[in-house]
């Protein structure tokens, strides 16, 4: 996102945790045809680039599907169709996240962890645990923050959900060893405290680096809050509390691959922290997609859709080509 790249000095020693409930796919290349590598549960998973694109923008907000190569519309995205939410693979996040309301703590990921949950990726049906989906998404985002298992090691819940979408042979680099960091304990200490500004539409605001990872968790179906340094749970996080992000955006769209269709340029509310802010629909997808790895940006009112190749990268970041990340996280 916007706030890692100007955090990338730090980076190296604390990557953020920016989910987006909402993840795009790389750009399909070519045909979209090809065959791409993810994995899923430790293992190695293989489905056309195509699919996999499809099966992420199933987490997205506003998802933008394609018609696959000798499908129809109906073998290609049509089964992600909600009548509730955005697809059904985030109705079914969304579900989770809301049948948790008693779990009073950070992490909403870890009371329903070990459960296992079944997605169709293509024409085949994938079964692994809500941690092994959610680090798989994670694995999406510019700032991953992943989470260890039950019963497995950080290499085996995360270690590998990078790699296969990254170029090989680029020297040595990629051989290096870096000490694990400590994600939580910066987000939660002094130094999360550190201020930035960042812009959303036409609006910026300033927010610590803590508060800016809790809001955008509150766009994550299964999100991980942090308590910032000095402020109570409920002050940190209380506002955010299943969903409501996510549902005061009143996102449902039929699956008709138009990322853009009716309301996209409406004005919605949303807490940032304590403040209610109010900013287009589009403006608010953008800047959630500048925190993916591969962003599809979409034109907003005077901003036009061919206007992003040329748009400033701390503002709309171009694609994610780093493939050095951090993999061994101790929190």
């Amino acid at each position: 996102m916007k706030l890692s790249l100007a955090f990338l000095a730090l980076a190296n020693v604390a990557p953020l945790t920016f989910i987006m409930p909402a993840n795009a796919a790389a750009p399909v290349r070519n045909t979209g045809a090809e065959n791409a590598v993810k994995i899923i549960a430790g293992k190695e998973v293989v489905h056309t680039k195509c699919e996999w694109h499809n099966f992420f923008q199933s987490m997205n907000i506003r998802p933008k599907y394609r018609i696959c190569p000798g499908k129809n519309a109906q073998e290609s995205y049509g089964f992600y169709a909600s009548g509730n939410a955005s697809s059904s693979v985030l109705e079914v996040f969304l579900k989770l996240n809301r049948g948790q309301e008693n779990a009073r703590q950070d992490d909403f990921v870890r009371p329903v962890g070990s459960n296992q949950l079944t997605f169709r990726i293509g024409a085949k049906e994938r079964r692994a645990s809500v941690c092994d989906w959610y680090n798989l998404f994670q694995s999406r985002y510019r700032t991953p923050y992943y989470l260890k298992c039950e019963g497995r090691s950080n290499r085996e819940s995360f270690g590998r959900n990078s790699e296969p979408d990254y170029p090989e042979a680029l020297g040595d680099v990629g051989n290096i060893a870096r000490r694990a960091p400590n994600i939580s304990g910066f987000l939660a200490g002094p130094q999360g405290s550190t201020p930035l500004r960042l812009r959303i539409g036409a609006q910026s605001y300033t927010r610590s680096f803590c508060e800016w990872h809790n809001f955008y968790q509150s766009f994550n179906p299964l999100p991980r809050f942090i308590v910032c340094n000095g402020r109570t749970r409920s002050e940190s996080f209380g506002q955010y509390l299943f969903g409501q992000n996510i549902v005061a955006l009143n996102i449902k769209s039929q699956a008709n691959g138009d990322a853009t269709s009716t309301g996209f340029g409406e004005l919605v509310s949303f807490q940032l922290g304590a403040q209610t802010i109010t900013a287009q629909r589009c403006a608010l997808y953008n800047w959630l997609q500048s925190n993916i790895r591969w962003p599809i940006y979409r034109g907003c009112g005077p901003i036009r859709q061919d206007s992003f190749a040329n748009a400033d990268p701390r503002v709309f970041p171009k694609a994610d080509r780093r493939y050095l990340y951090n993999q061994n996280y101790i929190d």
